[in-house]
C-alpha cells in the first residue's frame, strides 16, 4: 500500500503527486490512499465516489460516507520519523540536485507500507505506460467537461492553434507582496465578456479568458485558465 500524507501546494501540486503515485500502483499492484486530496475530491469521476478518503482504486464502502477526521491520521503519519515494522517512509520534500525522488528505485520490494510525507516524488517510468489509467481516474464530471467544451470548441472552430496559460493566482499573491497580483474579480472586469466561468461555487474556481490575436489566416488564440481557491487562499 502506499500512503500519502503530503498536504503540500494546491490542486496543482497535489494532483501531480497523486497522479505518480496512481501509475505507480497500478505498475506494482500497490493500492494508493490519499489523505490530502479529500478538499478537491467532488470535482473527478475517479474520486467523488468516495470524498472523504481518496483511494486508489477507486471503491465505494463505508468509508465513502462517513466523515472521519483524516487529517489527525495525516497529522500523526507526518510526524513519524521511524518507519514501523513492514513501512518505508519517503520524504522527498525539496528536489535534491534538480531531482526527485523516483519511487521506481527506492521502493523496497519487500515494503508492506510505504508512506510518502513528501511532495516531490514521482515514479516516471509508471505514469508513461499507465497514462490512460491516470487520465480517467482525474477525468471531470461532466458539467465541468460541458463547461469546457462549449468554450473551447468554437475556439478551435475558429483557430489553428489554442494556446493554454495557467495563472498560478496564490502564488502571486505572495510574491514580492502581490506587486503582479490581480483578484480574479479585477481580470473579469478587464475582459468583459471574454471571461468564462467554468469551475465550481463551493471550492475550486476556475475562470478561463481568451485574448484572440491576428496570426496568419486564422490566427492564434490563447487561453488563459485562472485558479482561485476561496476569498483569499
Amino acid at each position: 500500500m502506499l500512503i500519502s500524507s503530503c498536504r503540500f501546494g494546491r490542486l496543482g501540486n497535489r494532483l501531480a503527486l497523486l497522479s505518480h503515485l496512481i501509475a505507480y500502483g497500478q505498475e506494482t499492484g500497490r493500492p494508493v490512499v490519499d489523505l490530502a486530496f479529500g478538499e478537491y475530491a467532488a470535482h473527478f469521476m475517479g474520486t467523488v465516489m468516495s470524498p472523504y478518503l481518496v483511494r486508489f482504486p477507486a471503491r465505494k464502502d463505508l468509508f465513502s460516507y462517513i466523515p472521519l477526521p483524516w487529517k489527525y491520521l495525516r497529522q500523526l503519519l507526518n510526524r513519524l520519523q521511524s518507519p514501523p515494522p513492514g513501512w518505508q517512509i519517503i520524504t522527498g520534500h525539496e528536489p535534491v540536485n534538480n531531482t526527485c525522488v523516483m519511487l521506481e528505485e527506492v521502493v523496497h520490494p519487500q515494503t508492506k507500507i510505504v508512506l510518502i510525507q513528501g511532495w516531490y516524488v514521482r515514479a516516471h517510468q509508471s505514469i508513461r505506460k499507465h497514462a490512460q489509467v491516470v487520465r480517467e481516474y482525474f477525468t471531470p464530471l461532466p458539467q465541468y467537461q460541458t463547461n469546457i467544451e462549449q468554450l473551447i470548441r468554437p475556439l478551435r472552430e475558429k483557430y489553428d492553434i489554442l494556446v493554454g496559460l495557467h495563472i498560478r493566482a496564490t502564488d502571486y499573491r505572495l510574491f514580492l507582496n502581490g506587486i503582479y497580483y490581480l483578484f480574479p474579480q479585477g481580470l473579469a472586469v478587464d475582459y468583459g465578456k471574454d471571461a468564462q466561468f467554468i469551475g465550481s461555487q463551493n471550492s475550486s474556481i476556475s475562470y478561463l479568458f481568451r485574448r484572440e490575436l491576428s496570426c496568419g489566416n486564422r490566427g492564434i488564440c490563447w487561453v488563459a485558465s485562472l485558479f482561485w481557491y476561496g476569498a483569499h487562499d
